[in-house]
């Protein structure tokens, strides 16, 4: 900040320019005030005008709200039967036999070793009694021995029958296509591969009946079921029937 001497000093100069006789034309010295008082007591100089368009350029940049991306509605899977359930659980094994049991049913304490046993007298699918529980009590005796005819003719050979995993294999697994006597297709595939059907005595697998099992549900479509079995296997019942 200026001094007082200074100021005085720039005073006394404008005061004697004032003094001095002015030429035609020449108009009287006015000292810039601004510049001989103190910072403190100036004016604040006014705001520059900018143009709209200059102010325009300075406003930042407005970038596009980006459209949300719409979140994909899953595809529901479709129901699948009991054959894919099998076919996958068969697939993870690395045992030679193999036992398909429903979450309703039961097995006896020794089946697996008596089903071994016959494993080892060159026997491929073991086929024991089913003996009924739940809403109603009976059994379901089979034959002692199951052959391809007597298949095509009726099923004779429970679900949870044990089989070698090899004729599993062989045979292309279970029918995953249909909704209801998959293991009855299968074994008729068993039986014309070659595999020897043979019964368990004893009481190892136990059956459990109710009103809404699988097996009614079969009943009302068996002409259906039927036809489909007629129609996959042509060949074997042209060739028992002839």
């Amino acid at each position: 900040m200026p001094g007082r001497g200074m100021l005085a000093t720039r005073s006394a100069r404008a005061t004697e320019a004032r003094r001095q006789p002015l030429l035609r034309g020449q108009r009287p010295l006015q000292p810039p005030l601004r510049r001989l008082l103190p910072r403190q007591h100036r004016r604040p100089a006014p705001p520059q005008r900018q143009s709209p368009l200059r102010r325009q350029r300075r406003l930042p940049l407005q970038r596009p709200t980006p459209t949300p991306t719409p979140t994909p509605t899953p595809t529901p899977t479709p129901k699948r039967g009991p054959g894919y359930s099998r076919n996958r659980g068969i697939a993870a094994l690395e045992s030679e036999f193999v036992v398909l049991l429903d979450a309703d049913d039961r097995i006896g304490p020794d089946y697996l070793y008596r089903a071994g046993q016959k494993f080892s007298s060159d026997v491929d699918v073991v086929n024991p009694d089913a003996v009924l529980f739940g809403a109603s009590q009976d059994r379901w005796v089979v034959p002692e021995v199951t052959t391809l005819k007597m298949l095509l003719q009726r099923n004779s050979v429970h679900c949870c029958s044990a089989f070698r995993r090899e004729f599993w294999s062989r045979t292309g697994g279970i029918d995953e296509r249909l909704p209801g006597w998959e293991d009855y297709e299968f074994w008729i595939r068993l039986a014309a591969a070659g595999a020897r059907l043979q019964k368990l005595h004893g009481d190892h697998f136990f059956h459990r009946r109710h009103a809404n099992c699988r097996s009614n549900y079969a009943l009302t479509i068996e002409h259906e079921l039927r036809q489909y079995l007629r129609q996959k296997h042509t060949h074997l019942f042209e060739s028992c029937t002839a």
